[in-house]
């Protein structure tokens, strides 16, 4: 009876397994589709750009991109005018935003930006780039660890006036370039919390930020730094900037990094370290307010690039450049171009043996009466050297100016402009100096010791400048 029983039962146990089997790819193929994916949709007739997560993704939507790519919805990019972060898109987690809205000029609204979780997002480049028309931007809750590029993140958002980046952790970003660039509206921004230690490059980062009035940037670390090229470049309503705190000495190009920051009336520069910069082109440029500018304490040794140097530094009475090496520079054109207020250049310590283009390198100088050289003073590499001292009306050396006389074979001091060396009121260092009671700088700051460039000294009755190299 009992084998009876169980031999009936074999043929049901072998139909429930088949059933079972049966059903099983069913079951995984509904799994399969089921599972949620990141999309993208744009609505041209409403010009709506659309971020979704789920399992519904139509046949013309687009997916997210990856690494350094464009998104595949950049061709749509001039027809955006509103993004919408839908409420499926919080479960989404993004490894990458790089130009997702780049070129959205006629973009004017984010929806729904509480809905993107940037947690694990590795590169934020160019993000927001050329943004326009963009009026208001909500980035606080931006989670930002694991971050490493935000080259361009926000550059020509030039419709915002404010940006509030107080929480972003900035641990790990190696590049900043560009990005705050062109931020014109921008009238103030807080940095006071980003961590660069690991920052290499810093190249534009605050250029044409025209509307900043003030700029802390006491808690920047540019220990790493390399490129400081155009970092402040045009922010031109910046009356003060504090850069005692920046650690130059990895930069290799300070080209253009204070042009156009046409307020500044002053610049302490003592403790930049220069020994590796290489091009300082247009550094200066049109910082047309400066009164002085101290720069006794550069070393210019590795320096190839001058060009521009002090162009249109229209305001500047004095400039103290004595210390500076030009054996290795190449190109000094324009370098001293409308600095009209200069009486005096102090040029006794250039070396212009490499020099091959001075092209204007005085021009317009209409108050400058005496430029001191010595016999290193030579123009045998030059190949460019047209208008050198166009309008230096006032200029007298061996012989006085005349109109149209502008070529190099003015340039030397026993038949041209020039005058054989200055007199400085620069001492070379006694051992005995040390020893004596003050010392200050050239701003009249009482200093423990002395340091390198030039130092005042005060003993009783006595005070002579004393220069350290």
């Amino acid at each position: 009876m009992t084998k009876q029983i169980l031999l009936s039962t074999k043929p049901f146990a072998a139909r429930l397994l088949v059933a079972i089997m049966m059903c099983l790819p069913i079951f995984c193929s509904n799994t399969i589709a089921q599972e949620a994916e990141s999309y993208v949709v744009f609505n041209s007739t409403e010009g709506t750009l659309t971020f979704k997560h789920d399992t519904e993704k139509p046949s013309d939507a687009y997916s997210l991109n990856y690494g350094y790519h464009f998104p595949d919805w950049r061709n749509q990019a001039e027809n955006v005018k509103t993004v919408i972060f839908d409420a499926t898109f919080a479960d989404a987690r993004p490894e990458f935003c790089s130009y997702w809205f780049a070129n959205c000029e006629n973009l004017t609204s984010i929806t729904g930006i509480e809905n993107l979780n940037t947690e694990n997002v590795k590169l934020m480049i160019c993000m927001f780039y050329h943004c326009f028309s963009l009026t208001s931007l909500d980035v606080s809750r931006f989670d930002t660890k694991n971050v490493e590029d935000m080259d361009g993140m926000f550059d020509s958002c030039s419709g915002l006036t404010t940006l509030d980046v107080r929480n972003f952790n900035t641990s790990n970003v190696t590049q900043m370039e560009a990005m705050f660039a062109d931020c014109t509206g921008l009238k103030s921004i807080d940095i006071s919390n980003f961590d660069t230690r690991n920052v290499t490059k810093m190249s534009s980062l605050f250029k044409n930020c025209s509307s900043l009035t003030s700029l802390d940037i006491s808690k920047l670390n540019t220990d790493k730094v390399e490129s400081m090229k155009w970092m402040f470049r045009g922010c031109s309503n910046l009356t003060s900037l504090d850069v005692s705190t920046l650690n130059t000495g990895n930069a290799k190009s300070m080209y253009g990094m204070f042009r156009n920051c046409s307020l500044l009336t002053s610049l302490d520069l003592s403790n930049f370290d220069t020994k590796n910069v290489t091009d300082m082109t247009d550094m200066f440029n049109r910082c047309s307010s400066l009164t002085a500018l101290d720069l006794s304490n550069f070393d210019t040794k590795n320096v190839t690039e001058m060009s521009g140097m002090f162009t249109y530094c229209s305001a500047l009475t004095s400039l103290d450049i004595s210390s500076f090496n030009t054996s290795n520079v190449t190109s000094m054109s324009w370098m001293f171009y409308g600095c009209s207020a200069l009486e005096s250049l102090d040029l006794s310590r250039f070396n212009t043996e490499k020099v091959t283009n001075m092209n204007r390198m005085f021009a317009f100088d209409e108050n400058l009466t005496t430029i001191y050289v010595s016999d290193k003073f030579v123009t045998t590499a030059l190949t460019n050297n047209e208008g050198i001292f166009i309008n230096c009306q006032n200029l007298k050396g061996a012989i006085e100016y005349e109109y149209g006389k502008d070529g190099k074979e003015f340039a030397n001091y026993t038949t041209g402009y020039f005058t054989k060396s200055a007199t400085t009121g620069i001492k070379p260092l006694d051992t005995n100096d040390y020893h004596t009671t003050d010392y200050y700088d050239l701003h009249g700051r009482r200093l423990d010791r002395m340091k390198k460039g030039i130092n005042i000294i005060r003993r009783g009755n006595k005070t002579v400048k004393v220069s350290v190299r």
